[in-house]
């Protein structure tokens, strides 16, 4: 004889039944009447074929799981124990070693340090990856947001940075098989963000500070955005070249003025980049093109090459 007995507070039920003087128990892990009852009903027939004699359960098998496999299972499954969670610390060491093979520049290579730093410290080291969801992003540019740099309180467009090296961190992860669901981006808020000033002359800038009333920062963000005219570029350069600190300054910031290239650029430039046959500079990219060194041809002005020449 079997019975079905609902459990009052989970609403999960269990078969009850007798064998012999015994009365047993054997919990189903469902709260439909209707998938329990058909359960007790093929248990109850597995129960008949074992009295019957027509079905023999091994030594030492639990007898529920026994008659509700039909017979065919004859013991308890084994529990296998889940996988060891992975910890924040463990995930960005991981990618940190993966990048440092050369794949990205050692510049880059610290800024993606910089930024799992930045996780490590808000979330914590020992945070379950895993369970890493909207909420805890946004706690992260919360808190990050109270934070000062050397600028100033943090941009918005630096958080954005850090979600961005997080979530490329989070897919490799996907891809090694140490996660499996996508990053969990979607619904982030970020503060409002404040357009720099367009670029303007030091005329410009000068009336501006002088009606009053910016603050320092504003005052900061304004020269940021200066550009030189031609006169105060030449007058910038005479400046460096009569009171040099470095011996190679000044031709550096010749070829910044009549090229446009960048300082990092301009510091990775060898003897044979010059040619000055066919009048051009030949420039060593790492940022144009991802995965791989790229060049450019910029075309040197006469004075740049009579500088460089002296």
């Amino acid at each position: 004889m079997a019975w079905l007995e609902e459990h009052p507070t989970s609403g999960h039920f269990k078969i009850c039944f007798r064998l012999g003087n015994r009365r047993l128990k054997k919990t189903v892990k469902t709260t439909s009447k209707r998938e329990a009852a058909g359960i007790l009903a093929r248990m109850e027939e597995n129960l008949r074929l074992l009295e019957r004699g027509r079905i023999e359960m091994p030594v030492g098998a639990d007898l529920g799981t026994f008659l509700l496999s039909d017979g065919k299972l004859p013991s308890s499954p084994l529990l296998v124990a889940p996988p060891r969670p992975l910890l924040l610390k463990e995930l960005c060491d991981m990618y940190v070693k993966v990048q440092s093979n050369g794949a990205i520049e050692v510049n880059s290579l610290r800024t993606i340090r910089g930024h799992l730093k930045h996780f490590k410290r808000t979330l914590g080291e020992s945070f379950h990856v895993a369970m890493l969801g909207v909420v805890n992003l946004q706690g992260h540019i919360e808190q990050r947001s109270q934070d000062f740099g050397r600028a100033g309180s943090i941009s918005t467009v630096t958080l954005r940075k850090e979600i961005s090296t997080l979530r490329a961190c989070w897919n490799w992860a996907m891809q090694a098989g140490k996660l499996t669901d996508p990053f969990p981006s979607k619904g982030i808020k970020y503060p409002k963000m404040d357009e720099r000033p367009p670029f303007q002359t030091r005329a410009e800038i000068e009336r501006q500070i002088a009606r009053g009333a910016l603050s320092e920062r504003q005052i900061r963000e304004l020269w940021h955005s200066l550009f030189l005219d031609r006169s105060e570029i030449d007058e910038l350069l005479a400046h460096i070249r009569t009171d040099q600190p470095e011996p190679y300054l000044y031709s550096m910031v010749v070829l910044a003025a009549h090229s446009g290239a960048r300082r990092s650029e301009l510091l990775r430039l060898r003897i044979d980049d010059v040619d000055f046959a066919t009048g051009t500079l030949l420039v060593h990219e790492k940022k144009r093109a991802r995965g791989r060194r790229t060049t450019r041809r910029i075309p040197l002005s006469g004075f740049a090459q009579d500088t460089i020449k002296d």
